[in-house]
């Protein structure tokens, strides 16, 4: 039996560590993209790769050489954001651009490089990285919710065009802090409410071993003492 291939796109923070682990266990040969090279800490991937994905020539030609040296990936996770927050009046133009580049523009460049793949073989699966605002925006986060809705957008778009091609796409609302995030601080939030990355990670290779005949496309994951 071949080996499955996992990819994890946005390997730092609290989640990042956990997928790799995660998906390691499960038994996949996991492969780790982290924006610089200092961030990488997990062990468990067979191979990493520093790539800074809102540099898009430099990342295009990163990616299409790492998929040509690796092969096939059976799993993309992708994992990336940039946590503009503000004031409306205080954002430049360049904040909203910033933060599109990173939650959207980086997942096209790395959907293009694996897509052909996974469309030749008829098979493989694409998760998203979702948030609160995916689906609400909140005072002092519109750059921030833009992005994630418009991520939410792409990955409705692309289930709809490739599901019936084997591809399964599914976005991963996010609903809450993660504990070891530096953000449980920043937001005053508490320890004892966050979400549990490996707790999160498993919910993802779960998606990943999801039968065709009853695909998720759309999973919101909360602390059971959360208010929604």
């Amino acid at each position: 039996m071949t080996q499955r291939r996992a990819l994890i796109v946005g390997t730092g923070g609290a989640l990042g560590p956990a997928l790799v682990s995660q998906f390691a266990k499960a038994g996949y040969v996991v492969d780790a993209i982290v924006r610089r090279s200092q961030s990488i800490t997990s062990t468990e991937a067979a191979f990493t790769q520093a790539c800074d994905l809102t540099a898009t020539d430099s990342a295009r030609r990163i990616l299409d050489r790492w998929a040509a040296q690796r092969g096939g990936v059976d799993v993309v996770v992708f994992n990336v954001a940039a946590l503009v927050a503000g004031t409306f009046q205080s954002l430049a133009l360049e904040d909203f651009e910033r933060s599109f580049h990173a939650s959207v523009g980086a997942a096209v460049i790395c959907v293009q490089a694996v897509l052909p793949g996974m469309l030749e073989r008829g098979a493989g699966t694409l998760l998203f990285t979702g948030a609160t605002a995916s689906v609400r925006g909140s005072s002092g986060f519109s750059a921030f919710a833009a992005a994630k809705f418009a991520l939410r957008g792409l990955a409705q778009s692309l289930a709809r065009e490739y599901q019936p091609r084997g591809i399964h796409v599914a976005h991963i609302v996010l609903d809450g802090l993660l504990r070891g995030s530096p953000s449980v601080s920043r937001f005053a939030g508490k320890p004892s409410l966050a979400l549990d990355p490996d707790d999160v990670a498993k919910a993802y290779v779960w998606l990943a071993a999801q039968a065709p005949s009853s695909w998720t496309h759309e999973l919101d994951l909360r602390h059971h003492e959360e208010r929604f």
